[in-house]
């Protein structure tokens, strides 16, 4: 009994294209490993800004602003794998020392002593991604 040699080249065939199949799908998988890492990253830059700006709101009610004093300009901090720079404009204060005052002069008495607060978060570059993330916030707030 002779067996022809077609059902050898068929299972040969079917094993490349079972290979092929599962090589590709590693692929992707890697690659949504890492932009699920990068949204994550990306995510806690966001949160980190946020609560930055809420940590300068409570540094500037906390700090008493004269001309002794001054005002607080920055605040440099450090999160895990962030770094958090966090930079603070006084807009109407131009006659206080030590105050980097965005805005001297405006129409409106009740904008005295607003405050324009960017936050930077830079994260350290990933290993897997090849990527680093750089998140900018700027608020207006009334301290």
């Amino acid at each position: 009994m002779r067996r022809s040699g077609f059902t050898l080249i068929g299972a040969l065939f079917l094993l490349v294209l079972v290979g092929l199949f599962f090589g590709t799908m590693l692929r992707y998988s890697g690659q949504a490993q890492s932009n699920t890492l990068t949204y994550y990253e990306y995510e806690q830059a966001q949160l980190l800004a946020r609560s930055a700006t809420e940590y300068a709101l409570l540094a500037i009610s906390a700090h008493e602003r004269n001309a002794t004093n001054g005002c607080v300009n920055r605040i440099d901090s450090t999160m895990e794998d962030f770094t958090i720079t966090t930079r603070i404009y006084y807009i109407g204060l131009a006659g206080l020392a030590g105050c980097d005052s965005y805005v001297d002069t405006i129409a409106t008495p009740e904008s005295v002593g607003t405050v324009l607060i960017d936050v930077i978060v830079k994260g350290q570059k990933n290993s897997e991604s090849n990527t680093s993330i750089t998140y900018h916030r700027r608020t207006l707030q009334k301290p």
